[in-house]
């Protein structure tokens, strides 16, 4: 019995450990993006446990930072009751395009203010256009 009671508080150690491994991985990973100006690199990465992930890329220059609405449908079913509803969802993504016409994902945003706010800055730094590509 005492082996049996051990072998339980292991087993739920061993599964306590896991579950805070998992725990700090999802807390601690972010996306990030870097441009080297002096030596025209972008790094495009997942940081993990402070480790960078991701590969560098060489570029010519930046054409221009970009934002676009996206837009999608969620629904949502309760199945015991054959109700469904469906909302449309809208956010403002972020972009910067080289010119070679290569783009990356800079960030989502749920409202344009917040996005400008955050983005601007970045291409006025970069002494690069800022485009909305919603008024074309």
């Amino acid at each position: 019995m005492i082996f049996g009671i051990l072998a339980l508080l292991k087993a739920n150690l061993v599964l306590s450990l896991i579950l805070l491994l998992l725990s700090a991985v999802v807390l601690t990973t972010k996306y990030g993006f870097s441009i080297d100006l002096k030596n025209n690199i972008y790094h495009d990465y997942t940081l993990v446990f402070g480790f960078k992930i991701g590969q560098k890329h060489a570029f010519e220059e930046i054409d221009c930072i970009f934002y676009k609405i996206n837009s999608t449908l969620e629904t949502r079913s309760d199945y015991s009751t054959a109700n469904s509803s469906t909302k449309r969802k809208i956010d403002f993504d972020a972009y910067i395009r080289f010119s070679d016409n290569k783009k990356v994902h800079l960030g989502s945003y749920k409202d344009e203010e917040s996005l400008i706010k955050n983005i601007k800055p970045y291409a006025e730094s970069l002494n690069t256009k800022f485009i909305n590509l919603n008024n074309n």
